[in-house]
């Protein structure tokens, strides 16, 4: 054996015993370690068990029906709090991973990061028993959470081809009535995963609050950490949480099969100036992009009809319902 062949063979044995012999990461350390593994062809199987492993531990916890009720009968508000701030704080980690690991990526671990909003998805299982809707729709927060913050990074890296695998191609099969396997854009729509009577009580406010689209900015709020370092600039995020908002709308009133859900992921990005009362904000200043070899095409079949229709019944659904949803 050669000093090379002696050395190089002490080396990875070291690293496999390091690794299991590891405790758990901190977030920063899993952060660091996912920067040094991530373009490395030989550590493939690492990153994956890294950022699945991570995503495991999440499904566990929003597994527990005891921590997580799906039936509350009164006193709502106090409860739903603590349940996404630990919905949120479980899945920091996971987040960061997810940012940072998106934005670097080349494509690929593209599978990765696809499988861990299908795992997150699959979180919101089978119930037996009396629940409550609401409270059986928030446990996709994480879910939720996982496509925000990849989608923001997506964008960010300017990757939105990502994007449209990210909205389309993990699955979520309803317990009741149509159990076809729904697209992520349909499924996480968040004013419907997220009760917004119960999210403006929430005691973090100390107040109750008159947010018009409280789901949205909820998630912005709690999306905003994980992608800090990738958009310091707060500005800059907004801008790209808009864009997420009204392209995730595009791919949600494409998908829907039933009349009742044409509806667009309707958030902040219709307020203030982002959009007026023609329609003529954001949802149409980002539909005059649609044509061949738009990076959202692939959610559309890259069909190009297909998707400037997407594009007008989400700005005909604002102009139609706008803040009064």
């Amino acid at each position: 054996m050669t000093a090379d062949d002696l050395f190089t063979g002490l080396t990875t044995r070291l690293e496999a015993l390091d690794t299991l012999a590891a405790p758990p990461l901190t977030r920063d350390m899993a952060v660091a370690r996912l920067k040094r593994v991530l373009h490395d062809p030989v550590r493939r199987i690492e990153v994956t068990d890294m950022v699945h492993g991570e995503a495991d531990k999440i499904v566990t916890h929003v597994a527990d029906q005891a921590r997580f009720p799906v039936y509350i009968p009164q006193n709502v508000p106090p409860a739903y709090d603590v349940a996404l701030t630990s919905m949120r704080t479980e899945s920091d980690t996971l987040l960061h991973l997810l940012a940072t690991g998106v934005f670097h990526d080349d494509g690929t671990h593209n599978r990765v990061w696809l499988g861990v909003i299908q795992r997150l998805m699959a979180a919101r299982g089978r119930i037996d028993g009396t629940s409550n809707d609401s409270l059986d729709a928030y446990r996709h927060y994480p879910a939720v959470l996982a496509t925000w913050v990849a989608g923001i990074a997506a964008i960010a890296s300017q990757r939105e081809h990502f994007l449209a695998d990210l909205l389309t191609e993990p699955t979520w099969r309803p317990q009741f009535n149509d159990r076809t396997p729904r697209p992520a854009a349909d499924v996480l729509r968040p004013m419907w995963l997220l009760e917004a009577s119960w999210l403006n009580q929430l005691p973090r406010w100390g107040e109750p609050t008159r947010w018009l689209y409280p789901a949205s900015h909820l998630l912005r709020l709690d999306g905003r950490e994980p992608v800090r370092a990738l958009l310091p600039d707060d500005d800059a995020y907004a801008a790209a949480c808009d864009r997420l908002e009204c392209l995730a709308s595009y791919v949600a009133v494409d998908a829907a099969r039933e009349p009742s859900r044409h509806v667009p992921w309707m958030g902040e990005f219709i307020l203030d100036g982002r959009s007026d009362g023609d329609g003529n904000g954001l949802a149409a200043q980002i539909a005059r992009e649609i044509e061949e070899g738009w990076p959202m095409l692939a959610a559309f079949d890259k069909d190009v009809e297909r998707a400037i229709k997407a594009a007008e019944d989400t700005m005909e659904f604002i102009r139609e319902h706008g803040r009064g949803w």
